[in-house]
């Protein structure tokens, strides 16, 4: 047992605008993107923050998931898939905001966090999808 705790002591922000759908299978994606790399001793992420983006179209956004990896270089692990329903914001805005708990996971050091969604029909499905994290 530890004589010390190790808390998360520096912030670690990232994220993402996923344009383009997931390829491959759930377990061997292709095209997931990195959302943040870990901290020399590893990261703790506590949550993620998915939007769909809608440039300039007007339409509904479809219905999608965001199914997100950890990445130790070689292989994916799928850690979670959240589904969502889209909104239908004026054209040039955003829609609301989803908030994806991730119950303080912890990623060892060397590893990356990636996401990726499953269905791009158009622009109006471009999400962007921001982590906050920390770095112990």
């Amino acid at each position: 047992m530890a004589s010390t705790s190790n808390y998360a002591s520096t912030p670690n922000v990232g994220g993402a605008v996923i344009t383009a759908a997931l390829g491959g299978t759930r377990a061997t994606p292709t095209g997931a993107s990195t959302l943040i790399t870990t901290g020399v001793s590893g990261s703790i992420v506590t949550r993620a923050i998915i939007q769909n983006v809608q440039p300039v179209a007007s339409g509904a956004p479809s219905a999608n998931v965001a199914r997100f990896y950890l990445h130790n270089g070689s292989t994916y692990f799928l850690v979670k898939e959240f589904g969502f329903t889209a909104t239908d914001p004026a054209a040039g805005t955003a829609s609301e905001p989803f908030e994806v708990p991730f119950n303080d996971l912890v990623v060892p050091t060397g590893w990356t966090l990636q996401a990726g969604i499953s269905v791009r029909a158009s622009d109006v499905d471009d999400t962007c999808i921001t982590v906050l994290a920390g770095n112990f």
